[in-house]
């Protein structure tokens, strides 16, 4: 049986959001949400287009598919 968690029992606290992943990722995802903002405001107020070519993205994530394939197996042999 497995004991329950101290963290978890009643209403929503400091330790209880301390406790999860979300404590550890806000400053990230608040920069990269600031980054995007940015984007789209310069793309709509401005003459500039800060958009990406889609095929680009598919080159991108194909090589992107294939590092991580590679690291996955390489990293699986020094395991064996």
């Amino acid at each position: 049986m497995v004991a329950a968690s101290p963290f978890f029992r009643g209403t929503w606290t400091l330790k209880r959001f301390n406790a999860t992943i979300i404590n550890d990722v806000w400053p990230e995802v608040a920069f990269f949400s600031l980054v995007a903002s940015m984007v789209c405001l310069v793309s709509k107020k401005t003459e500039h287009h800060l958009g990406i070519n889609n095929q680009l993205l598919t080159v991108l994530g194909t090589v992107l598919g294939l590092v991580i394939s590679f690291r996955t197996s390489s990293a699986y042999e020094r395991y064996r």
